[in-house]
């Protein structure tokens, strides 16, 4: 069977964050039992242009899958694709794109679709640019009544957040995306030094801000580690100023955009992974920085809960005294101390991901065996 998945950003974009590493490690897990056509667009979140071989046509990415960069006509484009494809399923990734959400369900006819919001429903999110949203919302509402639309939530606060949405009676598939899970990478820890790592899209929605604020209060050796490429501008140079005036026991470095496949190599190094986030749809990086036994500081605002008593982490008020308490914390411990938390770290990771369970669920969803 053939799924075709609408979505206005795929690898290389770099911007868009979690939704694009969900669906690159569901088509890498779900190859062979199924093949994709990705539709997309054909520039990264702020508009430029991706390093790719061509726009407008076809393209093999890796096993069982190609990709269509759209740049030019995407809506002749779109229309001749569904007429020649011959796909079974139509996968729209995210809600709020009038080229990927809505054009799949103007000209669909007859296919079952399944829409992924991505934590667009979440609270947080839709408080930003509210008016709009709410607009266009009011516009999709219509096209979501039809029999063959089903949505996708990855947890179960997701599949509330649709339901208030879409109506208590809306066809609902609860999957967890596939995350990557690293070997344990165990670092010797000194008492009173903590190195402390950020992996994550810089704006509002990550709290970096709140995090340096926080760091000002530490009364630990930090050495603190922030990657991701900045996505408001303004909001970083906000960051930056206050980085200009961080007492002399904190370090703060910004690394960049780290590349998948360097993730490990910014992780190695870290005792702690933190990113109190408003809002947490999944948290790729979180699980990712868990299963490598790094402890994280999170909000209690991702579907990772209940840290503590894990030993993996500590799901933190999003206050700066709460964080800093927090840091110091761990800043405090000592090499034995820290070795009970990279275990539990290790362990609640694994125990949250179960592969070959994931896979079965989504086969049920593409295949449409029964919706919640």
């Amino acid at each position: 069977m053939k799924i075709m998945i609408s979505t206005p950003w795929f690898e290389p974009a770099s911007l868009a964050g979690g939704p694009v590493r969900s669906i690159s490690n569901m088509i890498r897990e779900l190859s062979g039992k199924f093949r994709f056509d990705v539709f997309c667009g054909a520039k990264d979140v702020d508009g430029r242009p991706l390093e790719i071989a061509a726009t407008d046509q076809w393209l093999d990415y890796g096993k069982d899958c190609e990709v269509f960069y759209s740049l030019n006509k995407p809506v002749v484009h779109f229309k001749k694709s569904l007429s020649t494809r011959e796909n079974g399923c139509i996968y729209i990734v995210g809600i709020f794109s009038w080229r990927f959400t809505l054009m799949p369900l103007f000209f669909n006819s007859g296919k079952r679709v399944i829409i992924s919001p991505r934590g667009m429903l979440h609270p947080p999110a839709l408080a930003q640019k509210p008016f709009k949203k709410k607009v266009y919302l009011f516009l999709l509402k219509p096209f979501l009544k039809w029999k063959k639309v089903s949505f996708h939530a990855t947890d179960a606060a997701e599949a509330e957040y649709i339901r208030r949405y879409a109506g208590a009676d809306s066809k609902l598939f609860i999957v967890p995306n596939f995350p990557e899970i690293f070997d344990l990478m165990p670092v010797r820890k000194e008492m009173g030094k903590l190195n402390l790592v950020t992996i994550a899209l810089i704006g509002p929605m990550k709290n970096h801000l709140l995090v340096l604020k926080a760091l000002r209060q530490c009364k630990g050796v930090i050495d603190y580690v922030i990657c991701g490429p900045v996505y408001v501008k303004d909001y970083w140079r906000q960051c930056e100023e206050l980085i200009g005036e961080l007492p002399s026991n904190i370090k703060v470095r910004y690394a960049g955009v780290v590349p998948s496949d360097q993730v490990k190599n910014i992780l190695k190094s870290a005792h702690v992974f933190i990113c109190p986030s408003k809002s947490e749809n999944y948290g790729h990086a979180i699980i990712e920085a868990l299963s490598a036994g790094k402890p994280v500081i999170t909000s209690h605002n991702t579907p990772w809960q209940r840290l503590e008593e894990n030993k993996a982490g500590i799901n933190s008020e999003t206050n700066k005294d709460a964080l800093a308490h927090a840091i110091d914390y761990f800043a405090g411990m000592d090499d034995t101390a820290y070795s009970e938390w990279i275990k539990g770290a290790g362990d609640y990771a694994r125990r949250q991901v179960d592969a070959d369970s994931i896979r079965k669920e989504y086969e049920k969803m593409f295949v449409g065996e029964k919706s919640d």
